[in-house]
């Protein structure tokens, strides 16, 4: 009787506990999705939860344990994706430790659980029956059942879409394009589930790979990527030398993610015939070509923005493919028929023994001559546009309103940055660690020592990594200066650079090569620019073309003052100073009668030819720049560099003489002589040299 009633208050005593712990099991997974912030994936999860545990109940027949691994799949599924992210971005690893050992008793505790109720917790007969019951009505419902998986599937793969898309347009074309990867999944198939998890897997490789490339390169996957390094295997072996990590983890992601697809289309009948398949997928196919449509033109910075942006991936397969058949991102032609030219070849100018002259290169935001659009300048002004000779020359330019790294790029290594065609919109990228002649290369054979004052950050389109690919011994951005705005008057850029040249002569260093962009200039011009460190933005009483003009003044007042300074502070030197306008503002394309908005879309840019001229001059501080008759009086900016090595005095290398000639005879024209042939056969010839690796 005593062994009965306590054998009976014992099982009242277990009934009880397991009552607790199933009351704190439901509780914790309430209170932990009432927790989430968003109320959308609150309520998804406040759906979801109930439906894991009676699946989990079917299955295992134990009402316990079910609510306790539906408890840790709930939490797990909740907490992982931020723990990760966190843990990423950690770089403290003592921290790291202790917040796994934070977390590591919480997890002992529902192992213990999960193993004592798989243990003692017996299979209730009621449950067990309804589940054999429910397993054998499932098996006539396979078809069906592999509709909905695929269902649930796609729903998280749109909601992924959402999030990495900038806008609505962009996300309905993303999610057409995964229709018409589950539709093509579907004819080769015809198993919903399988080709929905396709569908996942290849979302959720191409978002990796493109997160992990931008935080290697700034830049997201562009589908060049994909054919590229299959096809290169230098650079393939790079990748796998110096990323292996990386390409561990993505292999066993591709791997994990076949086998699932694999799993799958194992267990899953076919649900549907291949005519029908078809039909969808031809629907699939026309929505596509409809959403298409509303995708807004392609941006200057959509492939250095984050999120990821699968549609913008999905749009560069045409640049891809066309990069593909003429065998890389940048156009190469035989060079055959490129010759010298005849006659003397310009040679160093001065006495053997005299040092060489320090260069300055200065970018001019957004800088061109109003007399381009018939608004007159004053003595002070037109000065500012003019040479040593006093003669005002014009610099003809690849880009409109925005995107000045693309003449950055032709000037610095003397390749017309449209050799990349719809490339060229992100150049630095393609051209880091390809281009063996750049300017502050070549001339650092001379001796020079090469630094770039940047007026933003190194990150900004790759241009760190450019600049240092090129030659440049240091370069200088806005972080180095301690300043948090790109805004700033020239005289603060060209303090900077005083900074370092006087610092540089004062070591007793050799003849320096320094490159400054300034900013000043940069639109919009809507608004009034203080000349301080902040952006414009009170607006103007007039128009944008007088707010340009009083910019303008400030700059010419600027370098003026920069003139004096070096003349001040660096007596013993001699310096040539080469400045250049980069590209017009958005505001001058009202002028030629079209919408100045479309500066932020290339394929909406003016036509005009009036539109890609801008200005160079070339002046000296104790030197004569060495400006030959035959010079034209406009040339491309791919002709800059030699321009400037001659004005210098220089020697002319075989590929500056080549350069030379060509511009003489093609009247300073390169790309735009004959739609890139010539420029092509150039790089053709820098690729014989050595000079330049295909890519």
């Amino acid at each position: 009787m005593t062994i009965a009633c306590l054998a009976s208050g014992a099982c009242a005593v277990s009934a009880g506990l397991v009552v607790v712990v199933a009351l704190v099991t439901a509780g914790l997974t309430a209170r932990r999705i009432v927790a989430i912030a968003d109320p959308r994936r609150r309520l998804e999860w406040a759906v979801l939860a109930p439906v894991v545990y009676a699946v989990a109940l079917l299955v295992l027949a134990r009402p316990l344990l079910a609510l306790l691994l539906a408890e840790a799949l709930v939490r797990l599924s909740i907490e992982l994706p931020p723990l990760i992210k966190a843990l990423r971005k950690a770089t403290d690893s003592a921290a790291v430790l202790r917040r796994v050992a934070r977390a590591w008793p919480a997890v002992t505790v529902r192992l213990g659980l999960l193993a004592t109720a798989t243990v003692l917790e017996p299979v209730h007969p009621g449950l067990a029956a309804l589940a054999a019951t429910a397993r054998a009505g499932l098996d006539g419902l396979r078809p069906a059942a592999g509709w909905l998986v695929a269902a649930l599937v796609l729903y998280t793969v749109a909601k992924r879409i959402l999030r990495s898309e900038p806008g609505a347009a962009d996300a309905r074309f993303a999610g057409a394009i995964a229709l018409l990867v589950f539709s093509v999944g579907l004819v080769a198939g015809g198993r919903p589930a399988a080709a929905a998890l396709a569908v996942a897997v290849l979302v959720d490789l191409l978002m990796a790979l493109s997160a992990a490339k931008f935080r290697h390169t700034g830049m997201n996957l562009h589908a060049y990527d994909l054919v590229a390094f299959p096809r290169d295997r230098a650079a393939l072996r790079f990748l796998i030398g110096t990323h292996r990590g990386l390409v561990i983890r993505t292999a066993g992601r591709a791997l994990a993610g076949a086998v699932l697809v694999g799993a799958a289309a194992a267990v899953e009948p076919v649900a549907i015939d291949r005519i029908a398949a078809l039909g969808l997928c031809l629907v699939a196919a026309l929505l596509v070509a409809a959403t298409r449509r509303g995708v807004p033109a392609h941006r200057d910075f959509v492939h250095y923005a984050r999120p990821v942006h699968l549609a913008r991936l999905a749009l560069s397969a045409g640049e891809a493919l066309q990069a593909w058949r003429r065998g890389g991102v940048l156009a190469v032609a035989s060079p055959n028929g490129l010759s010298s030219p005849a006659g003397p070849v310009p040679g160093a100018v001065g006495a053997p023994d005299d040092a060489p002259p320090d260069i300055v290169l200065i970018l001019s935001e957004s800088t061109f001559p109003p007399p381009l659009y018939g608004i007159p300048l004053d003595p002070e002004l037109a000065g500012f546009f003019r040479s040593a000779d006093g003669r005002s020359r014009g610099l003809r330019v690849e880009t409109f309103g925005g995107m000045s790294w693309r003449t950055e790029f032709s000037v610095l290594t003397g390749i017309p940055s449209g050799c990349y065609g719809a490339f060229a919109t992100h150049v630095f990228h393609w051209a880091t660690g390809r281009v063996r002649t750049g300017l502050p290369a070549r001339l650092a054979r001379r001796g020079y020592r090469s630094t770039a004052v940047y007026s933003s950050v190194k990150s900004f389109v790759g241009t760190g990594a450019f600049y240092d690919s090129v030659g440049f011994d240091t370069v200088l951005d806005r972080d180095s200066f301690g300043i948090d705005s790109d805004w700033a008057p020239d005289r603060f850029y060209y303090d900077r650079a005083l900074d370092w040249l006087q610092g540089h002569a004062e070591a007793g260093g050799g003849p320096a090569f320094l490159y400054v962009v300034t900013s000043s200039n940069h639109f919009p011009h809507d608004r009034r620019f203080d000349g301080g460190m902040a952006p414009p933005t009170p607006p103007i009483a007039g128009t944008e073309t007088d707010e340009y003009m009083r910019r303008l003044r400030a700059s010419a007042q600027d370098y003026a003052a920069l003139r004096e300074a070096l003349a001040r502070r660096v007596p013993s030197r001699r310096v040539l100073i080469v400045r250049f306008g980069d590209h017009q503002p958005p505001f001058t394309a009202r002028l030629l009668g079209h919408d100045p908005a479309a500066a932020a879309f290339p394929e909406q840019a003016p036509r005009e030819e009036l539109a890609y001229r801008t200005f160079f001059a070339v002046d000296g501080i104790g030197t004569t720049p060495v400006l030959d008759h035959e010079l034209p009086d406009e040339i491309e900016a791919a002709y800059l560099g030699t321009v400037l090595t001659r004005a210098a005095g220089l020697p002319l290398d075989p590929l500056d003489v080549l350069r030379y000639g060509l511009m003489v005879r093609l009247d300073g024209r390169l790309y735009f002589a004959d739609d890139g042939r010539t420029a092509a056969r150039l790089n053709g010839r820098m690729v014989e040299q050595g000079l330049l690796l295909p890519h």
